[in-house]
């Protein structure tokens, strides 16, 4: 038995991704938090998106639960049962949005950042003088974002990193400025290399929000990289591919694939995303990406007010005109610390619900002021059936590497057999 146990809860209803599948990422920040423990505890990672554990034979241990708001609901039911024979702690972005609700479950939330907090509470647990929420009162600067620990090869997809933390961006609808701050932490290039180099061999995963914060940083670590001859995949906005320094950067270092922010084509909405503002001519930068040879993963929201039925032709067409290689597409949840959730509550607009399972971008959350919540259920699944039809999916095809072809297939084929569950729910 070991001394702590960080535990990923796996939510209720999966519609793109169930257990043990090759998909999964591993849960960084749990084995963040395992290397930032000191050497004389023993511990282990339960993710329960890989398989089925005995919770029953945990006790007289320290738990620690990481919450999203997808899986608060199973979260909850873990740290009620744990906490009658364990130390219980809870953190992650659903916490630090919502501590008081958090703390009715577990004997502890943390707030923010773990860094500064993680001695403080092992020392509390020890000297028997645990408080109930602790606030990481300042953000980590970043040589002191802590290292994740070694990833088992039990994941598929296990070189996952991360070397940055914050967005310049205040999206309405995310979490992430308010979580990280608008002021961008970068770790030093050598360290991030270093990092790289020492993981297996494979597809990397960059899990940075915005890895283009800053063209000088980016080049900087592109050319660094660029030695470890390595494949990767990561997210950027729009915006800072117009720069076609930067894109001959990130090929030239090893990036074959892109998930992109599009949110919405709507001209009127456009101008109120920060991200989107500044983006001129969207299918130069997608043909110039594109023709770079890195595959570009689209992301579109629906259920913005002022929509209409038309919103999902246009953006059919949209993503058929740019040759969005693959693309998912969501209903706007309010999550909670968002603004959009504090606006819409505000409004009174506000659904009454009680548990969090459906805020997981299948169920219209809110009174809507455009399309009505069957139009967005129904205009999605559409959207999936066209895009991942089997002649759409043969037309996009890319041939300019093996690699990208391979993501190519493995996205498609993700999103397909989602799209068939998803139909069975509505």
């Amino acid at each position: 038995m070991s001394d702590i146990y960080f535990v990923s809860p796996y939510p209720k209803r999966q519609l793109w991704k169930k257990k043990k599948t090759i998909f999964k990422l591993p849960p960084l920040t749990l084995y963040l938090l395992k290397g930032l423990t000191p050497p004389r505890y023993s511990t282990c990672i339960i993710d329960e998106s890989t398989g089925d554990f005995n919770f029953t034979a945990i006790h007289g241990c320290i738990v620690c639960i990481s919450l999203l708001t997808s899986n608060a609901e199973r979260g909850f039911l873990l740290a009620k049962k744990l906490a009658k024979t364990n130390t219980v702690v809870c953190g992650g972005i659903h916490a630090s949005a919502l501590p008081k609700e958090i703390s009715r479950y577990a004997h502890a939330v943390c707030v923010g950042e773990i860094e500064h907090v993680w001695t403080a509470i092992l020392r509390d647990i020890e000297n028997t003088r645990l408080k109930a929420i602790y606030f990481s009162r300042t953000r980590p600067y970043a040589n002191d974002i802590g290292q994740a620990a070694y990833i088992p090869k039990t994941y598929v997809m296990k070189n996952v990193a991360s070397f940055s933390r914050g967005c310049p961006f205040n999206c309405s609808f995310c979490s992430v400025s308010r979580l990280f701050g608008q002021t961008c932490r970068r770790r030093p290039v050598s360290g991030v290399y270093f990092n790289l180099h020492m993981q297996n061999r494979g597809l990397h995963v960059l899990l940075d929000d915005n890895i283009v914060t800053s063209k000088r940083y980016i080049k900087q670590l592109c050319a660094s990289i660029s030695r470890l001859r390595i494949k990767w995949v990561g997210q950027a906005p729009l915006q800072a591919l117009q720069d076609s320094e930067t894109v001959a950067a990130l090929k030239k270092s090893g990036c074959i694939a892109l998930l992109v922010g599009i949110e919405t084509v709507a001209e009127a909405k456009k101008k109120q995303m920060e991200k989107l503002k500044n983006v001129h001519n969207t299918k130069k930068i997608v043909d110039h990406v594109k023709a770079k040879g890195i595959l570009l993963h689209g992301s579109f929201i629906f259920g913005f007010d002022g929509e209409h039925q038309d919103i999902f032709t246009e953006t059919l067409a949209f993503a058929d005109d740019m040759r969005i290689d693959t693309a998912n597409f969501s209903i706007l949840v309010p999550y909670p610390g968002t603004r959009i959730y504090r606006d819409l509550y505000h409004q009174n607009r506000l659904f009454p619900f009680d548990n969090w399972n459906k805020f997981d971008r299948l169920d219209v959350l809110f009174d809507t002021r455009g399309n009505s919540a069957q139009t967005l259920k129904k205009g999605i699944l559409w959207m999936y059936m066209k895009f991942y039809s089997f002649a759409h999916i043969l037309r996009n095809v890319p041939y300019k590497s093996v690699s990208t072809l391979m993501i190519y297939i493995a996205y498609s084929y993700n999103y397909k057999k989602g799209t068939y569950k998803y139909a069975k729910m509505l």
